[in-house]
């Protein structure tokens, strides 16, 4: 790592995320194997923004955001993917209990997916999903409590409220 680099704002963009990659030799190859490009996660709106950090915090700042899009792609390799209308979600006020994304799926079934946030994983970042919107899910089943559990957002994509009630009427 460059040692004469006190703050992130002294380093261009590349040494920063080969500082990174460098700091951590597993880290390189699990970015290399799950194909990350590592520096559209670490970016350089991110590198601006951090700009005032030390330099070794924001490398291991960079290794901490590189790792959790790693488990991420883990954790979707044997989850489930849904697909269908996010019609709305649920939560109980004061409770533990985690929020409830609603999906309406095309065969007129619906399913639960939960998550202890109403925003969901995409890619390292956390993603509010407006409603309605056509999603598609990767989930865990948990078989104890009979629900799937969010693991990533795959893809999102907001559609007309008239398109909601057209699928809704489709299918009640």
């Amino acid at each position: 790592m460059t040692t004469n680099i006190s703050t992130l704002k002294e380093a261009t963009h590349g040494q920063w995320v080969a500082d990174v990659l460098k700091f951590d030799k597993s880290l390189a190859a699990e970015v290399e194997v799950y194909g990350i490009q590592p520096e559209l996660i670490l970016t350089t709106e991110m590198q601006k923004r951090l700009g005032f950090l030390q330099y070794q915090t924001a490398v291991t700042k960079g290794v901490a955001d590189l790792k959790r899009v790693v488990y991420e792609r883990k954790q979707k390799e044997t989850a489930t993917e849904i697909s269908g209308i996010l019609a709305g979600m649920r939560d109980v006020y004061g409770t533990a209990q985690p929020v409830r994304f609603a999906i309406l799926k095309k065969d007129g079934r619906h399913v639960e997916i939960s998550s202890f946030d109403p925003q969901l994983p995409m890619e390292g970042r956390k993603v509010e999903v407006p409603i309605p919107s056509q999603v598609t899910i990767a989930a865990d089943y948990d078989e104890e409590y009979n629900s799937y559990n969010a693991v990533s957002l795959v893809s999102h994509e907001p559609i007309s409220r008239e398109t909601f009630m057209t699928a809704l009427y489709a299918v009640a």
